[in-house]
């Protein structure tokens, strides 16, 4: 399996090679910082058709006022984010006036995210962590 997929993960690699920053994972040594100004957008490949050598690149920008948390340091690693995406201080102020308006987790993301009339009717109920009790579970 791995003998079939590696040739396509070695042109997806092209994609990596081709951002001009650090990120999670993906490391380069001669452009050891973070920079979200020009690099927070989703990588798109395509092949035009089985024969092409290499896949077609595009990218996605990714919307910072549509996400959650705005991009950041997250508290792990090292913090080398040079350049910021202009749009995660004023996400960052909204996330802090939704937070600051109560109410548990589910409230406060429903008010950053007001996507959840867009899912699927069995989607639509809170999703559950570990450390919280379920709902259904007695005292």
């Amino acid at each position: 399996m791995l003998a079939y997929r590696l040739p396509r993960m070695l042109k997806i690699a092209l994609g990596a090679w081709r951002r001009t920053e650090s990120r999670g994972a993906h490391f380069r040594e001669d452009h050891p910082e973070r920079n979200d100004r020009d690099w927070l957008k989703r990588t798109l490949f395509s092949w035009p058709d089985e024969l092409a050598g290499l896949p077609n690149l595009d990218y996605e920008p990714l919307d910072v006022r549509a996400m959650e948390l705005p991009p950041g340091f997250r508290g792990y690693g090292t913090k080398n984010l040079v350049l910021e995406h202009p749009d995660a201080n004023s996400r960052q102020v909204q996330v802090n006036q939704a937070q600051g308006e109560g109410g548990d987790r589910h409230a406060i993301q429903e008010r950053l995210m007001p996507l959840r009339h867009l899912l699927p009717e069995c989607y639509r109920g809170n999703n559950e962590r570990l450390c919280e009790p379920l709902p259904c579970a007695g005292p």
